[in-house]
């Protein structure tokens, strides 16, 4: 297990909303 992951995971949705709302 890696927490790694759990951090880029998280990373990249907050990218993927903070985009949607900039749209």
């Amino acid at each position: 297990h890696l927490v790694g992951w759990e951090i880029i995971t998280v990373y990249g949705v907050t990218v993927s909303v903070s985009s949607t709302l900039v749209s």
